[in-house]
């Protein structure tokens, strides 16, 4: 809905803390339906879920609200950006005033400038739709831009699904159309434009390749951005392309039929929610808007555990030996194997992708072989490099296709025979290097290159080599067209966007036909470098699951995840375990900030492996609840010594890990790199006992009991809710084989839904009244299904919502800040407002401002009235004495107020960490070598956020020999204790047996004992780390200018959230 600010409605307020307020008077409009729109007003809002989203009259962003909390979530100090603007000529064009009516938006600007912006409310969400927009002045009108919204929150960012979130928020963007793109245009690469010159390469840190290109979340030093575009194709373009995170390139592309040519029905949907209820919202948008929607058993495969189930990838899979592959995939607990025969799977070219003669050389044959392994209780999967074409692919035999993908093109300056390695062209720009490969197309040849340069006016290209792929040289003339061709990474051809539309129409019928029942879409980058873009990759992959006819249990899986084909992949799978155990745990923390299941990328067996290194990954896996790509040979299985340990340690760790029997306190182990564990089955499918081993072997305590858990509900009890108001709760069990949800007796509260695949519980409630209910939850694995009886009461009028925010902590002795929020929710009016806010005793507060109107309040007010929507924020002076006592300390803000002639009260409490004062504070600090762009520095730049994604953790090489960082305080102080916050994922099984060194003299020296030794140091040797943060207590007296912390470990990296080092 539309809200309007109107300026000329403050209102003297209720005395609060026994001084004044004024407030401003809440937007009004109605809760659904038409909005109410006032021309005059100020300002607009639209709500989207859980946020309210502000825009001033020129169309620019300025609010990002949480209407729960009333907490603006808008980076600030940055300047600003309108929800939409247009490319116009290389420019980024803004629009200059907004006016609404009805259900539109309408951004105006000089020249004509105009987008008008369809909006639906649809209760979790809300869809913005373009429906007209004209370029100022007749300019060429190349894109429209959306947002970019600049956020505050930086805990979580996840880039593909388009997601920024922290413990209590998550603010989200969704592209709902193949042609709307997550990012940004290349064309404004490294600009200004959209803060893009600020935005971090790869914010995730994932080795397979840079995705901010094709991303609506991304990252900036001062908080995160959510964008997305659609470019117009009425007319043929040179787009700008990139491979592999390098240097733009241009591509030239065509046209678009005309009913998608344009920018409009470019459409985004924004929404907020609570983290946990993320899904929920995702999977809403994507049944309500048509995008693709993959199933397994029924379920979304987004909550689906089967989706991250293992898998075993055959390099010599065929005919003959199917029924062996299977017998082995059985036998270590999993159900799909994949074909790959090599790097591009079992095809006789990639591009047309014709079955070769290990599965039978014909579609009728592969499904002979599919159909063999199904009896085997065996699903089959099958490898491809997406739309990647080999030399010898009919698309590139002689007559070649026009339809491949080409650079840009220019002509023969003089004409040549069919030899010789030099030739002249009119001009070099074809051939830049940004754009890799080195291939040439004149006529129906392909030529090969080595070097040019400008000689006489014309381009001179040597080493040339001729009759390359399939072609055969010939003689061309002068003025021949000569293109550049885009070359993928294996040396081949790259196909166009008529070749890619063939190649999803060719993927979809070997899926439903043939019964393959899984796909790697490896290389998908390539359909990008085209020219085309994050749509060219939607065309591929979303193109080939709009043609599925059966698509409920198909796992497919991808090189790269771009926001707009989020919704279609199953998952992905990155890395390789023996080669970076780190990089694969780094992918896990991407993998969970983009709501898509864990993965441990492909682990190398055979049946000589080592059972216990195979385990320890397995354990790693269970730990990060993800599954793994088994790679093998069934001719290194059969026969092997070891086959069968490796596959009957797989399928009971895979069991287990499937039914969620591992415990939190287990799991958080099992991460631990340094540590051995056995897991051996007491009664199949129900119990393990699981051993933690050391280096040698032998058992390290007792064994622990791993038991699969009886299906349950959460008790809960639900909360309220308010007949109008938006609702969203979750119900969920205590067990990952939940495969849907469903109410089974009684009814909600009419106006909810259940979501049957997430659980969550979202709608308007319009009637007032408790509605009691049943769910039930139906589990895979034959287990029983769970029931609990719940109810959720319908009020009148939900109680206000009172925040209380601090800045964490302080120093004894200081005057600190904090501050209040009161948000009226629901219909009617709250009156007689008091509010207070009460510290340790000895401490002193004053309400000093009221923030979100800029002005003291005055003594003696009346009390105030707050009407619904509407929000108070009043800031706390709080003085802590000077011998305050040094810890967590409690401050509490009471609410008092008159609700329908009845009194009431809502409270809030939070903490506020008493400290010494931190001298290490933004000092200067260095470390002994620097990995994946994490410098020593952001152990003192006071974040003590632990995710490695929040992009304050400090991490040295791996590996690294007894790893240390130090910070230099600037002059010698006495230190009281070192307190050290270690990171939140997998980083504390590195944190034991280190050292915590002070010195007033340098530590100049990278040895452990040398460093010791630093004339006058103390040095203290800790264990292990006892909390977050480990206090580390230094002797009384101790001065230092220089502290270091340093491992003892010949072989852990260092990484580390934050250090704070305490003074007197």
């Amino acid at each position: 809905m539309f809200l309007i600010k109107r300026p000329d409605r403050l209102a003297a307020l209720a005395a609060i803390g026994g001084l004044a307020a004024a407030a401003l008077t809440a937007p009004t409009g109605a809760a659904t339906g038409t909005p109410a729109v006032d021309p005059s007003s100020s300002a607009i809002v639209v709500d989207a879920g859980y946020l309210r989203l502000g825009m001033d009259r020129s169309g620019q962003v300025t609010s990002l609200v949480d209407m729960r909390s009333a907490r603006d979530h808008i980076a600030t100090g940055q300047g600003t950006a309108p929800l939409v603007s247009l490319l116009v000529d290389g420019t980024q064009v803004m629009p200059s005033a907004l006016r609404s009516g009805g259900s539109k938006l309408t951004f105006t600007g000089a020249g004509g400038f105009e987008v008008v912006v369809e909006v639906e409310d649809r209760t979790t969400y809300t869809t913005f739709e373009i429906t007209e927009a004209t370029a100022p002045n007749g300019g060429d009108l190349q894109a429209v831009l959306w947002g970019p919204l600049p956020t505050s929150i930086t805990h979580t960012l996840g880039e593909s699904v388009g997601i920024v979130r922290d413990t209590e928020f998550a603010l989200g963007m969704k592209p709902l159309t193949d042609r709307t793109e997550g990012g940004w245009p290349r064309e404004l690469w490294n600009t200004p434009t959209g803060w893009q010159n600020q935005v971090a390469g790869n914010p995730s840190k994932v080795t397979v390749a840079p995705l901010e290109e094709w991303s609506v979340g991304a990252r900036t030093p001062w908080g995160t951005l959510l964008r997305a575009f659609t470019f117009d194709y009425t007319k043929p373009r040179t787009r700008m392309a990139v491979s592999y995170g390098g240097t733009p390139f241009p591509m030239p592309v065509g046209t678009l039929p005309a009913d998608i040519a344009n920018v409009t029905g470019s459409k985004i949907a924004l929404y907020g929610t609570t983290p946990d209820m993320a899904p929920t919202v995702l999977s809403n948008i994507a049944q309500e808007q048509d995008l693709p929607y993959p199933t397994i058993g029924g379920q979304w495969q987004k909550t689906a555990q089967a989706t991250n189930q293992s898998m075993l990838i055959l390099e010599d899979l065929d005919t003959g030996n199917v029924a062996q592959g299977a017998q082995f995939a059985v036998a270590g607990g999993m159900s799909l194997i994949d074909g790959l025969r090599g790097v591009g799977g079992p095809w006789r070219t990639n591009g047309h992708y014709q079955f070769h003669s290990a599965f039978g050389g014909s579609d009728s044959e592969a499904t002979e072989l599919v159909n063999t392994a199904e009896a085997h209780g065996v699903r089959v999967a099958v490898h491809t490099l997406s739309s990647f074409i080999d030399g010898d692919d009919p698309y590139v035999v002689s007559p070649a296709n026009d339809d491949l993908a080409y650079g840009l093109s220019t002509t023969l300056a003089q004409g040549i025979g069919t030899t010789g390695n030099t030739i002249y062209l009119t001009s070099c720009a074809p051939l830049d290097t940004t754009m890799p490969g080195d291939r040439i197309r004149i006529d129906d040849e392909f030529l090969a290159y080595g070097g040019y340069r400008e000689v006489n006016g014309q381009c001179e290209v040597t080493g040339v080599v001729r009759g390359r792929w399939s072609s055969a040289a010939a003689a061309h003339e002068t003025g021949a067209t000569v293109r550049r061709v885009g070359r993928n990474p294996y040396g081949g051809a790259i196909g166009g966007l008529p070749i890619i539309d063939a190649i999803a129409t060719r993927f979809a019928t070997v899926w439903n036909t043939t019964g393959i029942a899984g796909m790697s879409f490896d290389g998908l980058e390539e359909a990008a470098t085209t020219g085309w873009g994050s749509y060219g990759i939607s065309r591929l992959v979303n193109g080939t699951f709009r043609q599925q006819t059966n698509p409920d249990g198909f796992i497919s899986e991808t090189s790269r995840m771009t926001s707009n084909v989020w919704d279609a992949l199953s998952r992905a799978s990155w890395g390789e375990s023996f080669n970076n155990i780190d990089q694969l745990f780094i992918n896990n923390l991407y993998y969970d900030a983009n709501y898509l299941p864990g993965a441990l990328g492909w682990i190398h067996i055979s049946g000589h492996s080592n059972v216990q290194s195979v385990e320890d990954l397995l354990a790693r896996g269970a730990g990060l609840n993800a599954g793994a790509n088994f790679r093998a040979w069934i001719a290194s299985l059969e026969g092997g010594p070891n086959t069968a340990k490796v596959l009957e340690a797989i399928k009971q760790w895979e069991t287990a890990r499937n039914l969620g029997a591992f415990t939190a306190e287990q799991r958080a182990k099992l991460q631990d790199r340094s540590t051995h564990w056995h897991l051996s089955v007491v009664t199949p499918g129900e119990r393990w006992s699981l051993q933690e081993l050391n280096a040698a072997g032998q058992p390290v305590g007792d064994p622990q009991a791993v038991v699969a858990p009886t299906p349950e509900l959460d008790a809960g009890p639900l909360p309220a809710a308010a007949r109008g108001a938006l609702y969203e709760a979750r119900v969920t069990t205590n067990t990952p084989t939940t495969t849907r949800y469903a109410v089974t007796s009684g009814t909600l509260p009419e106006g909810l839904v259940l979501n049957a695949d997430t659980g969550g519980i979202v709608g308007r409630p319009d009637a007032l009244g408790t509605a009691r209910f049943t769910i039930t939850a139906y589990q895979s694995a034959g287990l029983p299904t769970a029931q609990r009886d719940y109810e959720i009461d319908v009020a009148r009028t939900p109680e206000p919502h009172l925040t209380l925010t601090t800045a964490g902590s302080a120093a004894p002795g200081v005057t600190t800040q904090a501050e209040t929020r009161l948000t009226v929710h629901g219909s009617k009016p709250i009156t007689d407002v008091q509010v207070t806010l009460t510290a340790p005793a000895g401490w002193t507060v004053e309400a000093t401002a009221l923030a979100t109107f800029g002005r003291l309040p005055q003594p003696g007010g009346t009390r105030g009235r707050i009407s619904p929507s509407e929000t108070v924020t009043t800031t706390w002076q709080v003085s802590i004495p000077a011998d305050a006592v040094v810890g967590e300390q409690e401050l509490t803000a009471t609410v008092h107020y008159v609700d329908r002639n009845s009194q009431r009260s809502v409270s809030a409490t939070t903490s506020l960490q008493v400290a010494l004062e931190n001298a290490a504070l933004g000092k200067e600090a260095t470390q002994k070598s620097t990995l994946w762009d994490s410098p020593a520095s952001n152990a003192v730049d006071g974040n003590t956020d632990g995710r490695f994604s929040g992009g304050s953790i400090t991490h040295t090489a791996v590996p690294e020999t007894e790893a240390w960082w130090q910070v230099d305080l600037g002059t010698s102080r006495t230190i009281d204790s070192v307190d050290i916050w270690n990171g939140t994922e997998y980083y504390g099984n590195r944190m034991k047996d280190f050292w915590v060194i002070a010195s007033d003299q340098p530590i100049t020296t990278d040895s452990l004992a040398e460093a010791r030794a630093t004339p006058g140091a103390t040095a203290i040797m800790v264990a292990a780390l006892t909390g977050r943060p480990s206090v580390v207590d230094v002797p009384d007296g101790t001065t230092a200018r220089y502290v270091r912390i340093q491992l003892a470990s010949t072989i852990n990296p260092l990484s580390l959230a934050e250090v704070q080092v305490h003074v007197r």
